[in-house]
């Protein structure tokens, strides 16, 4: 199966939630996926899937979209994180306005 990342969207790296960005994959040229969140968590990076949010009995309840194997996961995960790091990098080497 062809995996293509098609969008990374990199967010604030400082912000608590641990949140770091988002990502969009195609598979097989043919299905697209979107908002795969990146997140940054007691040092270790990961990627979780697109989800629905709804509450019950006053809790918010997280809703897997997709599910994939375990092998098609990983593959996705770390293609994902791949073109993170490169967009990371990207980011970091940007000037800022004062710089």
């Amino acid at each position: 199966m062809k995996i293509e990342v098609v969008s990374i969207r990199l967010v604030d790296p400082n912000l608590e939630s641990g949140l770091r960005g988002f990502a969009d994959i195609k598979l097989d040229d043919s299905v697209l996926l979107k908002n795969f969140r990146i997140i940054q968590r007691q040092g270790h990076l990961f990627v979780e899937g697109p989800q629905a949010t709804y509450k019950k009995n006053g809790k918010v309840i997280f809703n897997d979209i997709v599910n994939f194997s375990e092998e098609l996961k990983a593959k996705v995960y770390t293609a994902i994180l791949a073109i993170f790091f490169q967009e990371k990098e990207k980011w970091n080497e940007t000037p800022t306005p004062s710089q």
